[in-house]
């Protein structure tokens, strides 16, 4: 399950995909970049279990 997406980052979204607009602060690109590596994470181990 693909972990939610917070609030926060919403502002910040571009238009295509799960990106950040360039204009972003710091703060947000970091946390973002966390949370794509939870999704990645989740992801992995989604593949792992279906795939068992």
């Amino acid at each position: 399950m693909m972990p939610r997406l917070p609030e926060e980052f919403i502002p910040y979204l571009a238009e295509a995909g799960l990106k950040l607009r360039e204009d972003a602060p710091e703060e947000i690109k970091k946390k973002f970049e966390e949370w794509l590596k939870e999704l990645k994470k989740r992801e992995e181990e989604t593949i792992k279990v279906k795939g068992e």
